[in-house]
């Protein structure tokens, strides 16, 4: 392993989820130096709390808790806490395990002799253990290794009994937030900035190649990579790279955009367990689930399957294709299983839970959404088992039912505008009015290069607005809500960092107050 010593500064946020709109502002760790760390070689070391170090694939680490993190000499972790940033495709080996992320965060905790905890935070988080456990950890949600992991032969239900996620608790959520500010970037992840290839007469280099995929990736053209991908000679240059899989995915979550992650996720379909992350990650689900599917065992079938409604946790949502892609997948395994009645009454325990949830954050259409995909599955399970159609539709009749009592949410909670955009709406020029009157509310700065460009009903994308503090003039980009004051889908320093918070959060945030 490549011991580095790292100085904090800026980190990005990677997705940020429903829960996470109660934290309109972040916690600011104190800028130090730490002492340094040195390079130990092959062997077995420790690493104080708070100290930052890296892998060689690139993987960003922060040893956490109160103890020192223990590290075998081959980069096995053996006890400890530490919060994992995967730039791109990334690995940890904790014990037996190997815990794996895709452009996100993870946090391990293990004792020796004890139990491993993995901590999804902003990427769903694969296990596999070297006695052949499989577990796939969403993202919010949190997972304790049992001291016997159930297999598919012991039946279903003892199966996802040993499988059951929680949620994770809100306090935790903030101190990890905080602590991926510590983390510095790790600016090696990509390579240089092209907006056109340099003059070859034989093959681009690959460094070329992924310079010039980021420039359109950044211009948001997705035809032109499509195109570009679609040479023969380009494609095989892409694929060769053992960096393929990290950096397209960054290139992918960067973005922020469903078309782009659609046109380079075929390049991630075959590799290992991409597509199986991938499918259930909050910012590459969408092209995962509309392109055709990757052959999966049937244990990675059905664990994708239980977690995509607790996945579902950006701002924005899933698709409506993709819950209905969900849907298929779900009747097809519907028409497998040896036992559909057990198969049904669990996914719908995940459904009913899902549903809740989505109804109490102020969800509405999401939670109809997939209160419509348990009707459809009701409907499969009634064709299949008569006698259990009753039972079936009786489920989802709970599921659709009105809570006894309204929910009441906090009102510092940013609620989102979902339910609100669906019956309201302004017109052009009070959605303009109303975005250029908050922002002056908040001190911003306007340019030659400001812009403020009506996107919807009751949304403003602005373009080029200036915060000015401790730190100097920075720009930002961002997605504004007339109705609910909430900021959305930021760019900072050409970063997507899609947080949902109001917009005097985003300028104390952006001005380091």
């Amino acid at each position: 392993m490549d011991i580095k010593t790292r100085r904090p500064w800026h980190r990005h946020f990677v997705a940020l989820p429903l829960v996470l709109l109660l934290c309109a502002w972040v916690i600011f760790l104190e800028e130090r130096e730490p002492p340094p760390v040195a390079s130990l070689g092959t062997e077995a070391f420790s690493v104080e709390p708070g100290r930052t170090f890296s892998q060689e694939d690139g993987t960003l680490l922060l040893a956490t808790g109160e103890t020192p993190l223990r590290m075998a000499g081959n980069g096995v972790m053996q006890g400890g806490a530490v919060l994992v940033s995967f730039e791109g495709a990334g690995m940890l080996r904790a014990a037996s395990w190997t815990v794996q992320g895709l452009a996100g965060a993870v946090h391990v905790s293990y004792l020796p002799g004890g139990a491993l905890t993995v901590a999804a935070i902003t990427t769903p988080a694969l296990l596999r253990s070297d006695d052949g456990c499989v577990q796939l950890v969403p993202a919010l949600s949190q997972w304790t290794a049992p001291q016997t992991c159930a297999s598919l032969e012991d039946g279903l239900e003892g199966w996802r009994a040993s499988r059951v996620v929680t949620a994770l608790p809100l306090s935790f959520l903030q101190e990890q937030y905080a602590a991926l500010h510590v983390l510095p970037k790790e600016s090696a992840i990509l390579p240089p900035l092209l907006r056109a290839l340099p003059p070859s007469d034989g093959i681009p280099d690959t460094e070329a190649i992924f310079g010039f995929l980021r420039g359109l990736t950044e211009k948001g053209d997705a035809a032109a990579i499509r195109q570009f991908l679609s040479d023969p000679v380009v494609h095989e240059a892409v694929v060769d790279d053992p960096r393929h899989a990290a950096l397209l995915t960054v290139l992918a979550v960067r973005s922020s955009r469903h078309d782009i992650a659609l046109a380079l996720f075929p390049l991630l379909s075959g590799d290992g367990d991409a597509p199986f992350l991938t499918s259930t990650h909050p910012r590459m689900s969408d092209a995962a689930w509309v392109l055709p599917s990757a052959s999966l065992p049937r244990e990675e079938r059905l664990l994708r399957l239980f977690r995509i409604p607790a996945g579902d946790v950006l701002r924005e949502g899933m698709s409506e294709r993709v819950v209905e892609r969900w849907t298929t997948e779900a009747e097809v395994l519907l028409g497998t299983e040896e036992d559909p009645s057990a198969f049904l009454h669990l996914l719908f325990a995940d459904l009913a839970t899902a549903i809740d949830r989505f109804r109490t954050d102020g969800y509405p259409e999401r939670a109809a959404r997939y209160l419509r995909a348990a009707e459809r599955l009701a409907s499969s399970g009634g064709a299949l088992l008569p006698e259990e159609a009753q039972a079936f539709r009786a489920i989802v009749s709970a599921i659709s039912r009105p809570a006894a009592e309204p929910v009441v949410v906090p009102e510092d909670v940013s609620r989102s505008s979902e339910a609100a955009s669906s019956s309201v709406s302004l017109s052009p020029a009070e959605v303009e009015d109303r975005t250029r009157s908050a922002l002056r509310d908040v001190q911003a700065l306007f340019t030659v290069r400001t812009a403020i460009d009506v996107s919807g009903p009751v949304t403003a994308r602005v373009k080029e607005v200036v915060f000015s503090g401790a730190k100097g003039d920075t720009f930002v980009d961002f997605t504004y809500d007339a109705l609910t004051g909430d900021v959305m889908e930021i760019t900072l320093d050409g970063e997507v960092l899609p947080l949902g918070l109001s917009l005097p959060a985003l300028a104390a945030w952006v001005r380091g107050e």
